[in-house]
């Protein structure tokens, strides 16, 4: 690998947490648009923020306030199939507020109106056995005098959420293991070359460097090699250090959530090896 394509390889390792806080950071500004317009009664507003956040960054909480929003802005069909949704997303993540989930859309299916269609002469449909199409006509209704239907009684209001069933999420917690990531990959790029830059000064000193200072062309072509990959390696490796310690800093630092468990980061260096060791409760 020449040492330019190697730094640009870095450089765009070190660009990737910083992508990834903005977009987290742009996901936790419009949740918090959205619980503040809620608030306001605002939510034709509110729903769009949490549906934009969701979609920079889903979540099991965002999706939770994007479902009750909906249900308080009166779109009932739609706040059911969000709950519906988000249940099922809770249950693949082991999450415990699948039952959130799933207690308000069993309470709201009971909300949602239904039509029901009845023929008079059900005996004029006939269906075949084969895959046809059949068409029923509805004649015009006579219109009847019907005595009015009392009105249903008021649904009582929607509970608000408490905050421990939908907390707010940490951009801390999302940009954290994608930052220790990028430094495990700055450390194996270090050691690689640092291995890279051992093996030319050997070779160099076994076949081409009979004296101390004494080479041949090509045993000066590998020693200048080696201090190529000496510069790269360094800064590979120091920004793999730094990478990792401040993914590890960032999700130390984070509020922990209800669901989450307490998992401690160490990075490790050596020359056959470059990582990060998880310790900790799953």
């Amino acid at each position: 690998m020449r040492p330019i394509a190697a730094l640009g390889v870095l450089a765009f390792v070190v660009m990737v947490p910083t992508l990834a806080r903005a977009q987290s950071a742009d996901a936790e500004r419009l949740f918090g648009e959205g619980i503040a317009l809620m608030k306001e009664h605002k939510f034709d507003e509110a729903c769009s923020r949490f549906a934009q956040s969701d979609k920079l960054d889903p979540g099991v909480g965002n999706e939770l306030w994007l479902a009750d929003c909906y249900e308080r802005n009166g779109k009932l069909a739609a706040a059911y199939k969000q709950y519906s949704a988000t249940e099922k997303l809770a249950a693949s993540l082991h999450d415990d507020r699948e039952a959130v989930a799933h207690k308000r859309a069993s309470a709201l299916l009971a909300k949602l109106p239904k039509l029901v269609a009845t023929l008079e002469d059900a005996n004029k449909v006939d269906v075949g056995a084969d895959a046809t199409t059949v068409s029923v006509v509805v004649e015009p209704l006579v219109q009847q005098s019907v005595q009015a239907a009392p009105a249903p009684e008021a649904a009582p209001p929607v509970p608000a959420f408490e905050a421990p069933d939908l907390p707010g999420r940490s951009p801390l917690r999302v940009a954290a293991p994608i930052t220790v990531a990028s430094g495990i990959v700055g450390l194996g790029l270090g050691t690689a070359f640092a291995l890279a830059a051992q093996g030319n000064r050997n070779d160099s000193n076994t076949h081409h460097c009979p004296g101390q200072n004494t080479c041949d062309v090509e045993g000066a072509r590998l020693r200048q090699n080696a201090v190529t990959e000496d510069v790269v390696s360094v800064v590979s490796l120091v920004a793999g250090g730094l990478l990792v310690a401040s993914g590890v800093a960032m999700f130390l630092v984070a509020p922990a959530t209800n669901s989450e468990k307490s998992v401690a980061f160490a990075p490790t260096v050596s020359p056959t090896f470059s990582g990060l060791v998880a310790q900790g409760r799953f």
